[in-house]
């Protein structure tokens, strides 16, 4: 998807970095929250406090976001695929949308675990460096293992007993945006 660029660039060098976001349980508060909106289109799920800025500090400094979940691409809230849906709510909450940012929603083919693997296999293979991934769930933790160094696949609630990974503290993703703006960019002027 594309949308109104949210966040200005320098011009960048070909090589690209990339940030996974596990989107239900992760960007918003918990993986429940699909059932909830999917029975009551007014009940959209709640950010996590932080995310959005930990997103922006990231894409400020050069990187790809990618938005991930698992949810099946068939399914609608109401009469809205959850693509658009997805798309729409993090329009709402403030998360950069532009041509550095996707959204990858499971299509049915494998099993949800192993299309994230193949996801990530995909953009390694276009010459993208997948630089850290965030998620509360322990399987995607491992899918994230394949193509992230351990010690970048950053884990929150449950998801943070994940072995070789590394919890964010308290589950505070307000306070990691400044671990975050201590990175240098990874976007080169001309």
């Amino acid at each position: 998807f594309t949308a109104e660029p949210t966040t200005t660039l320098p011009p960048c060098s070909t090589e690209r970095h990339v940030v996974a976001f596990d989107y239900f349980g992760t960007v918003s508060v918990a993986d429940e929250e699909l059932g909830a909106w999917l029975e009551d289109t007014t009940n959209p799920p709640d950010a996590r406090p932080g995310v959005a800025g930990v997103a922006a500090a990231y894409r400020a400094r050069g990187y790809e976001l990618l938005y991930i979940t698992t949810a099946p691409e068939e399914i609608k809230v109401g009469e809205t695929p959850i693509r658009d849906a997805i798309t729409g709510w993090l329009t709402e909450q403030g998360f950069p949308l532009d041509a550095g940012t996707s959204l990858w929603v499971w299509d049915g083919n494998f099993t949800p675990m192993e299309g994230v693997t193949a996801e990530l296999d995909r953009l390694v293979g276009e010459g993208a460096t997948i630089d850290a991934a965030y998620t509360d769930n322990e399987d995607k933790a491992f899918a994230f293992k394949t193509s992230v160094p351990s010690e970048r696949v950053f884990t929150l609630g449950t998801g943070a007993a994940t072995t070789g990974t590394t919890p964010i503290p308290g589950d505070d993703m307000t306070a990691h945006v400044a671990t975050v703006e201590q990175l240098a960019p990874v976007c080169q002027s001309g």
